[in-house]
């Protein structure tokens, strides 16, 4: 599609690479429009999935890039890549381009986020955290042991205790956030029990511990989140904001280098964006409908209602 000339000097090459990258950023912006790409013969061909990153955590949203980097460094063909030997000089300096810009955006992201986390209330919190970690094993092992208990009627008490544990699986292996309401969800369900249950099994102490470490790490977790705001908000909304548009020119590139060159190239780097963003919108969709399900039973709780059937 696109007659590489060989160049007398230097300049004269410089001037033909900057025409030619203005052409093929031109023929992006006008393809990648359509929602779906196809060559001549109208067979399908491969494309990145359009996502918005704005939807995903921050951690979340610097990690996929982070990813999306490497991915892009083992295997696009880049300037000096033997893989790019038989593509046009124009395409793969483009691409390179794209790439190094992703890059230095994304590094630029990581550098503010750490600032971010080297805020003391940031080690604070990781320190709640890791106490309310180890509160949770314990009082877990405490119950599993009581289940065993040689007289019955404690084991079996014991045992409807643990099955509100493993109701909502192991929280400390879950992200900060998420444990925070998978704990505050077993605390319902324990607060809920008929008094005297969690007495007759001598677990009062354990649960009240496992309550105030909750409640630590809670508070630490506001006082992060504030000094956060005040220190890097502008800062980390820029750096993310500027990644991300780094992202989205990296994807027109490769999904209209795709139209110049075939999809070979670029073939297991696409596959490989499309899983990351596949798993991105299942947790996407999954947390929505968490969301919708606790609200809907706040509001039936509210009027003195049954639970209405969980979203699904």
């Amino acid at each position: 599609m696109f007659f590489i000339p060989i160049w007398e000097d230097s300049y004269s090459k410089s001037l033909f690479l900057n025409y030619l990258e203005k052409r093929i950023r031109k023929f992006i912006f006008e393809t990648v429009q359509t929602n779906q790409i196809t060559t001549k013969n109208d067979v399908s061909m491969k494309k990145i999935e359009d996502f918005s990153l704005t939807r995903i955590h921050l951690h979340e949203n610097f990690e996929f890039l982070r990813k999306v980097c490497e991915k892009g460094d083992a295997c696009l063909p880049t300037t000096g890549d033997l893989s790019a030997a038989d593509l046009p000089e124009s395409t793969t300096t483009l691409l390179t381009t794209s790439l190094d810009k992703l890059q230095a955006k994304t590094n630029a992201f990581d550098a503010v986020l750490k600032i971010a986390d080297s805020i003391p209330a940031s080690t604070l919190a990781a320190q709640a955290d890791a106490k309310r970690d180890k509160a949770y094993r314990d009082g877990r092992k405490f119950v599993t042991a009581m289940a065993d208990h040689p007289n019955p009627d404690l084991a079996s008490t014991a045992k409807t205790v643990l099955f509100l544990y493993d109701k909502y699986g192991d929280p400390t292996n879950k992200s900060q956030d998420e444990e925070s309401s998978s704990l505050y969800n077993l605390m319902q369900d324990l607060d809920a029990l008929e008094e005297g249950v969690l007495e007759s099994i001598h677990f009062t102490e354990w649960y009240a511990y496992l309550k105030d470490c909750q409640d630590e790490f809670l508070a630490a977790d506001k006082q992060r989140t504030e000094e956060k705001m005040a220190k890097e908000t502008g800062a980390i909304k820029t750096a993310q904001t500027e990644a991300n548009q780094a992202y989205r020119e990296l994807v027109d590139v490769v999904n209209a280098l795709v139209l110049v060159n075939g999809e070979t190239p670029y073939a297991e780097f696409i596959d490989f964006v499309n899983v990351q963003i596949a798993d991105k919108k299942a947790i996407v969709k999954s947390r929505s409908t968490k969301s919708a399900n606790k609200k809907a039973e706040e509001e039936a709780n509210k009027d003195g209602g049954e639970t209405p059937q969980s979203v699904s």
